[in-house]
């Protein structure tokens, strides 16, 4: 993937079940977004009280579309149960503090997350929590600074992780986690978090049985604690998009996501114009995520 980043051919990427996307060398939006003069806009320290607390509920469905036929497997069911281990949890600010930089940060500034200590939440979950993955990786946790108001800031995050539901036989990796943590500036609380798996696709869940490789989907899996409807009704003051901080989060994870993509059609349009080849590839799931 990193000679694409050179320049000089196109890259034509076929999605199982998701779509088509062709990148083109270097995606020009990021390099004008990396080479722009440091903004004057001024950096702001989070903090949070001593006091502030959280408590996170676990939610947990049974996985569905096995093509392995894995749920349906009387070997394995013992281990698909999918009951959460701890179903509610009281967070203090020391751990609800992981997610928050150790310096000033600005709007869409992005941070290295402590990945082990951060690895403890998913517990509720499961008690066999692995940061570093079977699979080899990407391994990583990162935060960012997505929206401020003068009495509100917002903190969303991606992180990888997996749990081992039978050590070294069976293991269940989300595609990602990412969510947001709402931080009240004034009192220095933490005021709601919710920590999920996206379900926008298919396929959300690499499951690894003895060897065995499947692709499932799961459509809830979260910890959500806090006042949920408060957020909807903050008016930010600075902000990045939704859609830019996955982005920037997904870059600190694959080299690739740097790459313009473009629909087909315009890819073929493109393509013509520069008089570059085409490289097609299939790929049995996502690309930028680890459900595949």
């Amino acid at each position: 993937m990193k000679r694409c980043r050179l320049g000089g051919w196109a890259l034509l990427v076929l999605y199982g079940w998701l779509g088509l996307g062709v990148g083109y060398g270097d995606n020009p939006v990021y390099a004008a977004q990396t080479k722009r003069k440091a903004t004057k806009t001024p950096k702001v320290t989070l903090r949070l009280n001593a006091k502030s607390t959280l408590t996170l509920k676990a939610t947990w469905s049974r996985f569905k579309h096995s093509r392995m036929h894995f749920d349906s497997n009387p070997q394995f069911a013992p281990y698909y149960a999918t009951r959460v281990a701890v179903p509610q949890r009281k967070y203090n600010a020391q751990a609800l503090s992981l997610f928050l930089p150790n310096h000033p940060v600005i709007v869409g500034e992005a941070w290295t997350l402590p990945m082990h200590k951060v690895g403890h939440f998913f517990k509720q979950f499961h008690p066999n929590v692995k940061m570093l993955l079977h699979n080899g990786g990407p391994n990583g946790a990162y935060g960012m600074l997505r929206a401020l108001s003068p009495r509100y800031a917002e903190v969303t995050f991606r992180i990888h992780m997996e749990l081992a539901l039978k050590p070294g036989y069976i293991f269940y990796t989300p595609g990602l986690f990412t969510g947001r943590l709402v931080l009240d500036r004034k009192t220095q609380r933490a005021v709601y978090l919710r920590m999920y798996l996206p379900n926008h696709r298919i396929r959300n869940v690499d499951l690894n049985a003895h060897g065995q490789i499947d692709a499932v989907y799961a459509k809830t899996m979260q910890l959500e604690g806090g006042n949920a409807k408060l957020h909807p009704t903050i008016k930010w003051k600075q902000s990045v998009t939704w859609k830019h901080a996955n982005l920037k989060l997904a870059q600190q994870f694959y080299e690739f996501m740097k790459i313009q993509w473009h629909s087909v059609p315009e890819a073929l349009k493109a393509a013509r114009k520069q008089k570059k080849p085409i490289h097609l590839f299939v790929v049995f799931g996502s690309l930028d995520d680890q459900s595949c």
